[in-house]
């Protein structure tokens, strides 16, 4: 995340999990402020969870990851 620049917007849309996301989350967003946050009520499921992370994305483009994904490189 580091080499990512303010240009890139982190949406993390919790899908009412009940571990210890939103304290891993706060550190993060300490780091670095272009991570946004939000925990939802209940369980979306995967379809209305990623369709509501894409409504309140405010870039051009997106990329939808899962929390067992790892990204390798840098950005550019």
């Amino acid at each position: 995340m580091p080499q990512c620049n303010e240009k890139i917007e982190v949406l993390v849309s919790d899908n009412c999990s009940t571990d210890s996301t939103p304290n891993i989350i706060k550190e993060y967003q300490n780091k670095w402020g272009n991570i946004s946050y939000w925990c939802n009520e209940t369980n979306l499921k995967t379809d209305r969870n990623c369709i509501k992370c894409l409504q309140k994305a405010k870039g051009k483009y997106t990329w939808l990851m899962s929390d067992d994904d790892i990204i390798n490189g840098e950005c550019s």
